[in-house]
């Protein structure tokens, strides 16, 4: 018995230690990681560098050295104030430990955001002019044409060796942890249907759901994020899925479909053949005198890279703009293998004619068309152009033409308006004042720039580093607690039972 009770309060033991530690890694694992594309500007970061030097030398101030250590944390700061932009981090912490922070967002140059920190009363400058610090590294992100800044200083520069600057566009995952965000709206597909080029790659369509994040500026609180998707392709031989692109092997179609948190997602694929856009077109002749007929030089080469392309099989020809003075066009159009279009001109030479008002030379009428002759008067040259058919006359009301006799369809009475009793009802012909139902949802897109913007300026003063306390992890733990030396309790209880019965067997042994 003893020995099963010794088992059992090790488990316990065990169970104590494990407990809140489990507890622990689950409500740091709780969040969601949003994902969404950005474009960094790290040189033009980096270049800020020497005005706060400058700046801090013509206050009495020593120079700060570049922290390209601290520049990685400047930029995930930089990254993360496209979500939720403040001083307090969407991972749920409050600060950022040992170092002091100045953010800004809507500043297009990096001149501009320095001047707007010099400028402000909320601890900017006071952070650039601080004597504390030795270090500084500097951030420039943007997102949907937006620019975010962020500041990092640093008493202990780390002394790494210098990098390459992130320039271009990215792709950034922010983790934001539960209860700072929540879904708003199913998931959706960015793309309807691809067309791709034969032997090209093309990205596989993005599916999106938005969140609400109360700290995301400046466009309120909705923020779209990319979800994980898995696209498969049905007709493989055609377009292959390879990770994160399409590639297109044959012309044809094919379908791409991926399932995202349970509802699946169908994107039609075309591939296309090789585009001759960028071909190199030769004609039999590159002038011609105008003649008052279509010209229509033959086309001698088509060349696409290094292949030289087969007339009637990888094209067709089209010919615009080839009778009168002037420049002529030459369309060759990709069939078979090839899509797209190549264009090649000549010039027709000649006199720039200069016509007269025309003369009627054949009368249109109801039956037939007319005709109308336009002289040059510098050459002499005479082109014919067509008048179209007249409509048939009926000047006698009888319902037939006067000209060719033919029978023509009554017209058809107007029907008059309807009578309900001597009240009538006369539609709005001004709907701008209606007011939209309540259940109406309307959407407007925005197309002014926000008014940029510092926030108060963050940084320890002692590098505390500054924790949110989880009440649900304290109560966890409180409760888990509670229990086990309840049942610490009662394993005692048992112990003692059992021992005030052995005694009294060994008594009764005794006597």
């Amino acid at each position: 018995m003893r020995r099963h009770i010794k088992t059992l309060i090790c488990i316990l033991l065990l169970t104590l230690m494990i407990v809140p530690a489990a507890a622990f890694s689950a409500m740091a694992a709780d969040g969601t990681t949003m994902t969404f594309d950005l474009k960094y500007h790290q040189s033009d970061a980096r270049a800020m560098l020497k005005t706060i030097n400058d700046y801090r030398k013509s206050q009495g101030q020593s120079e700060l050295v570049y922290d390209y250590s601290l520049e990685k944390l400047a930029i995930t700061r930089g990254e993360e104030l496209i979500v939720s932009y403040g001083h307090a981090r969407p991972n749920g912490d409050s600060s950022v430990y040992g170092v002091s922070e100045n953010i800004a967002y809507n500043f297009d140059t990096a001149s501009e955001v320095f001047a707007a920190f010099k400028n402000s009363d909320k601890g900017h400058n006071e952070n650039m002019l601080d004597s504390r610090w030795q270090g500084v590294a500097v951030a420039h992100v943007e997102y949907g044409g937006r620019h975010y800044w962020v500041q990092l200083f640093t008493p202990s520069p780390s002394g790494a060796g210098e990098t390459s600057a992130k320039n271009g566009t990215g792709t950034a995952s922010v983790w934001v942890a539960d209860g700072k965000s929540t879904v708003s709206g199913e998931p959706k597909c960015s793309t309807s249907a691809l067309e791709i080029e034969l032997d090209t790659t093309a990205r596989v369509p993005e599916v999106t759901v938005d969140y609400t994040i109360p700290g995301h500026k400046p466009d309120g609180s909705v923020f779209t994020s990319s979800l994980p998707a898995t696209w498969t392709s049905d007709n493989p031989e055609v377009a292959a899925v390879e990770g994160s692109t399409v590639k297109a092997l044959k012309r044809g179609t094919a379908n791409l479909t991926a399932t995202v948190d349970g509802k699946t997602f169908t994107v039609p694929v075309t591939v296309i053949g090789t585009s001759i856009k960028n071909a190199v077109v030769e004609l039999e002749y590159a002038e011609a005198d105008f003649t008052g007929s279509e010209l229509k030089p033959k086309v001698t080469s088509v060349k696409l890279g290094d292949e030289t392309l087969t007339p009637y099989l990888d094209y067709s020809v089209l010919y615009s703009d080839n009778v009168e003075v002037g420049t002529a066009t030459v369309t060759v159009v990709g069939k078979g293998e090839y899509s797209g279009q190549a264009v090649a001109s000549f010039t027709i030479k000649g006199c720039a004619h200069k016509y007269d008002e025309g003369k009627v030379t054949k009368e249109a009428t109801c039956k037939q068309e007319g005709a109308k002759q336009f002289t040059c008067s510098e050459c002499g040259y005479v082109k014919t152009e067509t008048i179209s058919k007249l409509e048939h006359a009926d000047a006698d009301k009888n319902n037939k033409c006067d000209v060719c006799g033919l029978s023509l369809a009554a017209p058809q009475p107007t029907t008059a308006p309807s009578s309900d009793g001597g009240e009538t009802t006369k539609p709005s012909t001004d709907d701008t004042t209606k007011k939209p139902d309540s259940t109406t949802k309307k959407t407007t897109k925005k197309t002014t720039k926000n008014t940029a913007n510092i926030d108060n300026a963050d940084g320890p003063n002692t590098g505390d580093y500054a924790e949110d306390k989880s009440t649900e992890t304290t109560i966890i733990l409180g409760v888990a607690l509670l229990a086990s030396f309840m049942f610490v309790a009662y394993l005692i209880k048992i112990v003692g039972i059992e021992r005030r019965k052995t005694d009294k067997r060994r008594n009764s042994v005794r006597r």
